[in-house]
C-alpha cells in the first residue's frame, strides 16, 4: 500500500511540474542559448560583483538570496549564498497537505547571472495530519539544470533536466 502511495504522491507531483507553461519553456531555452559566459574558471568574480556595484551599490551575493513564489503554481524557493561566489537553492513544491518534494541545487553564479548546477537532490516527503514528517524518499541525487536570474534580480527561471518539469519562473517576494 505504501508504494501505490508513493506512486501516487509521484505522479501528482511530475504532473505539478510536467504543466509548465510551453511559451515558457521556449522563451527560457532562448534565453539560455543567448547567455554567453564571460568568465573563465580562473577569474574571479569581480566583474560581475562590479556590474551589480553599479546597478544596485551592492554585490549580486547581497541581491539575489531571498525567498520566491513560482508564478502560477505552488512552489517555493529559498535562495541563500553559503560562500561568497556560491547561490544554494531549496525549491518545495506542495502536493496537498500530505506531501511534498523539495529540490536542493547549489552552484557558482557566472556574469550573464546563470548557475549550472550537477548532483541536485530531490527529496519526497510524507506528513501527518499534525504537519510532521513521517516518511522522506530521496528520489535521486543526480540532477542537473540552470537557474537564470533576470537583469534586476527579482525573478528567475529554473530548468531541471532531471526532473523534466520544463521553465519555471520564480518572483521574488
Amino acid at each position: 500500500m505504501k508504494n501505490i502511495i508513493g506512486i501516487i504522491m509521484a505522479c501528482i507531483m511530475v504532473f505539478a511540474f510536467v504543466s509548465c507553461d510551453t511559451k515558457s519553456t521556449e522563451k527560457a531555452d532562448e534565453t539560455a542559448k543567448n547567455s554567453v559566459n564571460t568568465t573563465s574558471d580562473n577569474e574571479t568574480d569581480a566583474s560581475l560583483e562590479n556590474e551589480f556595484n553599479a546597478v544596485y551599490g551592492q554585490d549580486p551575493f547581497a541581491v539575489i538570496p531571498g525567498e520566491y513564489t513560482a508564478v502560477g503554481q505552488r512552489t517555493k524557493a529559498v535562495v541563500t549564498s553559503p560562500e561568497t561566489d556560491t547561490l544554494k537553492i531549496v525549491i518545495t513544491g506542495s502536493g496537498g497537505a500530505a506531501y511534498s518534494a523539495e529540490w536542493t541545487l547549489e552552484g557558482k553564479l557566472d556574469n550573464s547571472l546563470r548557475l549550472t548546477f550537477k548532483n541536485s537532490v530531490l527529496r519526497l516527503l510524507t506528513y501527518d495530519e499534525t504537519g510532521e514528517i513521517i516518511e522522506e524518499k530521496t528520489d535521486y541525487t543526480d540532477g542537473a539544470g540552470t537557474v537564470i536570474f533576470d537583469k534586476d534580480a527579482v525573478k528567475f527561471t529554473w530548468n531541471d533536466e532531471k526532473s523534466d518539469c520544463g521553465a519555471v519562473v520564480f518572483v521574488k517576494n
